[in-house]
């Protein structure tokens, strides 16, 4: 059923003036369409089993020439923040930090979370994808986020450098593969001049990718 609702989205590509297809890989709940080799993804159980192929779907877009998008949630992540609780963004009573939807969040100033992120990328891109596309490259803004506990103290600079530090290793990992990196980019970073508590700005994500996607 899922390849026959693909095949579809398919056939409206070619008909129309559409060109490109993004496909969550790793989404917003952070978990994974395909079987992963990190065992830190195989630790905490994040590939959802029954999904499409992607070699078959990659497959069916070359055939068409259409333009293939991996979307890669990366600090959104519930999979790993309840798996791995010690990587988790977490209140002052040490409960784990849910958000206004319910998404739990990972912390991004822990080095081993960027590890994780980078080798899903490294794997996503070895398949074939012609571009990743990084979504929710930032710290969490919904709720009571000011209370909220870290692997170290939040202050501006530190959520810049973390979100800088990141981006700057995502791109040297990947720089290798024949792939084009993109980032969405939260729609307050086109015109405030700080990290507006999200560690996220223009200046420490695009000098690492070739695409930026500001969600105005």
């Amino acid at each position: 059923a899922q390849e026959e609702k693909f095949c579809a989205l398919v056939d409206m590509v070619e008909r129309t003036e559409l060109n490109a297809i993004v496909v969550d890989v790793k989404g917003d709940s952070g978990r994974l369409a395909y079987q992963s080799q990190s065992p830190l993804a195989v630790e905490i159980g994040a590939e959802v089993e029954g999904w499409m192929d992607l070699r078959e779907l990659l497959r069916l877009c070359q055939e068409r020439g259409i333009y293939t998008v991996a979307r890669l949630v990366v600090f959104k992540d519930s999979v790993l923040a309840a798996g791995r609780r010690d990587l988790a963004v977490v209140r002052s009573d040490g409960s784990l930090f849910a958000d206004g939807k319910g998404s739990l969040w990972v912390d991004p100033f822990r080095e081993e979370v960027w590890e994780y992120n980078i080798a899903i990328a490294q794997e996503v891109a070895a398949l074939g994808f012609d571009e990743l596309q990084f979504d929710y490259i930032r710290f969490p803004t919904d709720g009571q986020v000011r209370s909220l506990i870290y692997s170290q103290p939040s202050t501006e600079e530190a959520r810049f450098q973390a979100i800088g530090g990141f981006m700057a290793r995502l791109q040297a990992a990947l720089k290798q593969q024949p792939v084009f990196l993109s980032a969405d980019l939260f729609g307050l970073t086109a015109w405030v001049d700080n990290e507006a508590n999200i560690g996220q700005m223009v200046e420490n994500v695009a000098p690492y990718v070739d695409y930026l996607s500001p969600m105005l």
